[in-house]
């Protein structure tokens, strides 16, 4: 999923408890709905509900479960940028000897 303002550009999304659900053997469709924002604002935490998956059979919701953050994404500060910045410099300069 993509993180606006985020120190990450994207992220992964994964569901919290398993997502099955038993349904009558005469039935044979069941529609799978997936609720997920198309951006998500830094900061997040990890497991952090950001959707929900739904199994639906004949109008009825069966069963729901939320979609959780995998990971955390800060959001991207100014002193942040600054300090990658800082230490991508220090690091570039290390490779020549000149630290």
């Amino acid at each position: 999923i993509p993180v606006e303002n985020g120190v990450l550009s994207e992220m992964d999304a994964i569901i919290n408890s398993p997502a099955a659900t038993v349904i009558p053997i005469d039935k044979t469709t069941v529609q799978v709905h997936i609720d997920l924002p198309p951006i998500i604002k830094a900061p997040i935490y990890k497991g952090q509900k950001i959707g929900e998956l739904s199994f639906i059979l004949d109008g009825k919701t069966l069963k729901t479960v939320d979609i959780v953050a995998a990971q955390e994404c800060p959001e991207k500060t100014i002193s942040k940028l600054l300090f990658d910045q800082l230490l991508s410099m220090f690091r570039f300069m290390s490779r020549f000897g000149a630290l």
